[in-house]
């Protein structure tokens, strides 16, 4: 394992060690500014930097699972930002991903501050079903996910914001979705296809739930009844992630179903998500 001095010059060669080590420089920042409990700015106008005996043990351990165990910073460090909000985050439920945070928050600009119902089917942490929640307090959210571990996590996370027009249900797909009329559904499914997933990252595959990554052999099985069932519901607007080379497979499901589509894409230049319109 890395030895580690008790002593730099600055932060910046602190952050020169880290990243010599493996860890990318933007997860190293990361995690020196959890450790200092301090700014990046601030951390890099200190001068001189000393670790203590209690952060040199804490570093030395956060290294090793973080290079050794390969697991993710964000379940070492507990939570992640995503908008304004703050989340908790642990094993194995996945991670938010940036892509899902700038989709999301182009959503948000597009309901209306009116009071509505919306579904968020595959909430996972409930990332996206709170950040609409906190954004448009008249309106309610309904979150579902299979997953019991998630369920319990996107609760938490309720609880921590404190936020009473979220709830979250436990069910598989529409199984236990309380029977209301619903003005959006939005979803983050899974959609990696089984020959996509042994080349995901280590760190995916060892300790974010396959579950909510893989649908089966094309990555559509959770998409298509998460659209036949909100044609029967005449549910009017639908925001659904997609894999990059989806955007054709789930645009023709949609319109099949009755709906108007729009590909948007990520800010990597990747179709990442269809919407639906009735």
């Amino acid at each position: 394992m890395l030895n580690l001095a008790t002593t730099y010059p600055n932060i910046s060669a602190l952050i020169t060690v880290l990243v010599q080590a493996g860890v990318p420089a933007h997860e190293s920042w990361w995690l020196l500014e959890k450790l200092f409990q301090q700014s990046r700015a601030a951390l890099l106008s200190a001068g001189e930097l000393t670790l203590s005996a209690a952060q040199l043990v804490q570093l030395q351990h956060w290294l090793e699972q973080l290079i050794v165990a390969q697991q993710p910073l964000q379940y070492l460090l507990g939570t992640v930002p995503f908008l304004n909000l703050e989340l908790l985050v642990a094993p194995p439920t996945l991670i938010p991903r940036p892509e899902t945070e700038a989709w999301c928050a182009r959503l948000i600009t597009e309901l209306p501050t009116t009071p509505q119902q919306i579904l968020d089917f595959c909430t996972g942490t409930g990332c996206i079903g709170l950040a609409v929640a906190q954004a448009r307090p008249a309106s309610q959210v309904q979150a579902v996910d299979i997953a019991p571990a998630a369920c319990a996590l996107a609760e938490q996370n309720r609880q921590r914001l404190q936020l009473t027009n979220f709830t979250v249900h436990r069910s598989d797909l529409w199984q236990n979705v309380p029977t209301l009329a619903y003005d959006v559904l939005i979803a983050n499914p899974p959609y990696i296809t089984a020959a996509e997933y042994p080349a995901l990252a280590p760190q995916v595959q060892r300790w974010e739930d396959a579950q909510a990554l893989v649908a089966g052999v094309d990555g559509l099985t959770v998409l298509r009844p998460l659209i036949h069932g909100a044609a029967v519901r005449a549910i009017p607007k639908i925001y659904l992630e997609i894999g990059a080379t989806q955007a054709a497979a789930v645009s023709q499901l949609l319109q099949a179903a009755g709906y108007q589509t729009q590909v948007w894409q990520d800010q990597y230049g990747r179709d990442r998500v269809v919407v639906g319109r009735r």
